[in-house]
């Protein structure tokens, strides 16, 4: 077996700490490349393309489940330690920092990016503006409707006990987020009610901190990293 084949022969010269691809060890004098580039023709490995969409595959669960990991310890370190600034935004949310810390160990946590579950399953219910067939990996590369979409899905909390996030937003606002709507996405904890109470609490002038109500809901993430960090 050629032990270089996915360096082009070239170990002195080139690396391959992926085992996927070439990559120059040097870019000019006094540089060293710290990161693989994929080049536009990559060399097939050696067992075959679905080997490889595998080997991505396992790599991102693994990459999701390192931040998921980090998230949960310091959503648990800051509900650990609320102060009243914190204390008082989540009275205003409608829940304790004792109640959202429960939920947030007991929920299951999954990948948005690439989960094959069904997202009217998921939802329990159909959800206005997609189709019966969309997974919720669907929803996450498309966006939340009306389509075309300009709206990002960072996190969708299903009242199945799941919550799905993105690998670069799994972060512990998101997750704090994410674990109030565990509570009712629905209803009371929609985001669109959220968003109000906040507003009705904090004014809607943002220069303030105020709430913009027909703004993104990443605003409450914002809200929840500035009161309880």
């Amino acid at each position: 077996m050629n032990r270089y084949t996915y360096v082009w022969n070239d170990p002195v010269n080139k690396i391959d700490p992926n085992g996927l691809f070439p990559c120059t060890v040097g870019a000019g004098e006094g540089t060293q490349v710290t990161e693989c580039e994929i080049l536009s023709i990559p060399i097939p490995p050696l067992w075959g393309t679905e080997y490889l969409q595998e080997a991505r595959e396992a790599r991102a669960e693994r990459d999701f489940r390192k931040r998921l990991d980090k998230a949960l310890k310091d959503a648990s370190k800051k509900l650990g330690k609320v102060d009243k600034d914190c204390d008082e935004l989540l009275s205003v949310i409608g829940v304790s920092a004792a109640e959202v810390a429960a939920k947030l160990a007991s929920v299951d946590y999954q990948n948005g990016a690439t989960s094959a579950d069904n997202l009217w399953a998921a939802m329990g219910a159909g959800v206005q503006g997609t189709s019966e067939t969309m997974t919720v990996a669907d929803l996450f590369r498309m966006g939340a409707p009306p389509y075309p979409s300009a709206i990002r899905v960072d996190g969708l909390s299903a009242p199945n006990n799941t919550i799905y996030l993105r690998t670069s937003a799994t972060n512990w606002e998101n997750l704090v987020h994410e674990g109030v709507h565990q509570f009712g996405p629905f209803g009371f904890f929609s985001d669109a009610n959220i968003m109000a109470r906040l507003a009705g609490f904090y004014g809607t002038d943002t220069s303030k901190g105020g709430i913009d109500v027909r703004g993104a809901t990443q605003q409450i993430s914002d809200k929840i990293k500035e009161k309880c960090n």
